[in-house]
Parts: C-alpha cells; sequence; structure tokens
C-alpha cells in the first residue's frame, strides 16, 4: 500500500524516518551526473555499472511484483542494455568520451525520476522502500563494476551472474592497478 507522506524525496528526511530506496537512488543519479559532468571515463564506468544492477536487482522486480507495469519496466530495462552496451564501449576502450553515455544517462534518469519512482512511491509502502534502501547499500557494495550487458536480467541467474562477475571484475581492477603502479 502506498504510504501517504507525499512525494516528495525530501518529506522523509525532513520527518526525521531513514532515507528510502527512490531518495538514495537519487542520490547516485545526481553523484554520477557530477562525474559525467567531470569527464571520468572510469569513474563513470564503475559508478554507473554498479548503479544499473542495482536498480534490476531491486526497482524493477518491485515495480513488476506490486505496480502491474511490465510495458514500462521492459521499457526501462532495454534503455538499460543500450546504456550497458555504450559503457561497454568505453571499458573496451573503443571511445574516450562519455557523451553519448551522459545522453543514454540523462534518459535513464528522466525514465526512472519521473515514471518508476513516483510509481513505486504510489504502490510500495514506506516501510518496505525503507527495506530496499538497505538492500541497495549491499547490492552497490558488491555489484560488478564493469557492463555485463549480456547477463541475465532477472531471477536467480541474474543474481548469480552479477556475483561472479563482480568477483571477476575485482580480479580484472587489482590486476590493472598493479599494472599502474610499476
Amino acid at each position: 500500500m502506498p504510504d501517504d507522506l507525499g512525494d516528495d524525496a525530501t518529506d522523509d528526511a525532513a520527518s526525521g524516518l531513514p532515507p528510502d530506496v527512490v531518495e538514495l537512488l537519487t542520490t547516485d543519479h545526481r553523484r554520477i551526473e557530477d562525474l559525467l559532468q567531470a569527464g571520468d571515463r572510469w569513474a563513470v564506468l564503475r559508478e554507473m555499472s554498479s548503479h544499473l544492477v542495482a536498480e534490476t536487482q531491486l526497482l524493477y522486480p518491485e515495480l513488476r511484483r506490486h505496480a502491474n507495469e511490465d510495458d514500462l519496466v521492459d521499457a526501462a530495462m532495454d534503455g538499460d542494455h543500450w546504456l550497458e552496451e555504450a559503457l561497454t564501449d568505453i571499458d573496451k576502450e573503443k571511445v574516450a568520451d562519455v557523451s553519448q553515455v551522459a545522453e543514454l544517462f540523462a534518459a535513464h534518469v528522466e525514465r526512472t525520476e519521473t515514471a518508476l519512482f513516483p510509481l513505486l512511491r504510489a504502490t510500495v509502502d514506506l516501510g518496505r522502500r525503507v527495506a530496499l534502501a538497505d538492500s541497495l547499500q549491499e547490492v552497490l557494495r558488491t555489484a560488478p563494476t564493469h557492463p555485463h550487458p549480456h547477463n541475465p536480467d532477472h531471477g536467480f541467474f541474474e543474481v548469480v551472474a552479477d556475483a561472479m562477475s563482480a568477483e571477476i571484475d575485482q580480479l580484472r581492477d587489482a590486476y590493472h592497478e598493479g599494472k599502474e603502479d610499476r
């Protein structure tokens, strides 16, 4: 059931309640926009990859369960797939600038903040959204740091593939950081 604390992300914070998943994802959007503005492609790659995994694991399944808006969720996931493909081009050093990623991310932010977040707030109660916020921290901490656009997008295999990809990404990052230290 929806709560009646309002749709503004500041309402919960102003009332002293813990932040919900919408507030945390909105804050993450602003942080990634700052990284895009700075043009730090490796930071963008890392942060956006984990952000997309978090939304895929937490936001989209919750909307499917409560909002009965599968077409909207499918469209969001399609947009995220295009974003992951563009991130892959950065990861493989096919492109040096982040302009295409910035454009796709702007569309992602528009879609999630104007359509998906209000829908989540209208259909999922505050207690559940706060629990999702707690889960979000763990997902962001353990998510892959590189894009994996061909991993499954839902269910058990998504979680397993993301966990395996995260381990591989950690090894890959450690190797590259070790190379740079020499």
